[in-house]
């Protein structure tokens, strides 16, 4: 093997290495972060678009959007990412941490785009909660004043 050679591959090696030992860090990192998420008792979907991208096949042009969610996936809640076809109305949902190194590492930097989202979220279903409530103790009232 030639010299440039040698020194190319170990180059190769030592980067690949770093981004391995990266990679799985992010990925420990996902799961404190939906394992923290749980905990504190979010139970609420959200979602925000992370890109948009068209694709030629044949005659046709498909449309593509890639999100980032967190939502109840598999019977588990999760960080999740989606990819939705337009035309087909098909969408493709995985668990964040299973998907591509590029997607997980892309992904890190809108996670706060989508806790802001997911407090909007909140905020929204506990009034409408709020609310029905109210309703509820209405509904109970009546039924406990028309009894007596």
């Amino acid at each position: 093997m030639t010299g440039k050679a040698e020194v190319s591959l170990s180059h190769l090696f030592s980067s690949a290495k770093l981004l391995n030992d990266v990679s799985d860090k992010i990925s420990a990192q996902i799961k404190d972060i939906e394992t923290a998420l749980a905990a504190r008792g979010v139970g609420v979907t959200a979602w925000i678009s992370l890109k948009s991208w068209d694709e030629e096949v044949g005659d046709h042009t498909l449309n593509y959007t890639a999100s980032l969610g967190y939502a109840k996936h598999n019977g588990r809640w999760g960080l999740l990412h989606e990819v939705y076809c337009d035309q087909f109305g098909e969408a493709t949902t995985s668990f964040l941490r299973d998907v591509a190194r590029e997607v997980r590492i892309d992904a890190l930097e809108k996670l706060p785009d989508l806790f802001d989202r997911l407090a909007e979220e909140t905020q929204k279903l506990t009034e409408t909660a709020h609310r029905n409530l109210s309703v509820a103790r209405e509904i109970t009232a009546a039924l406990n004043s028309n009894g007596r």
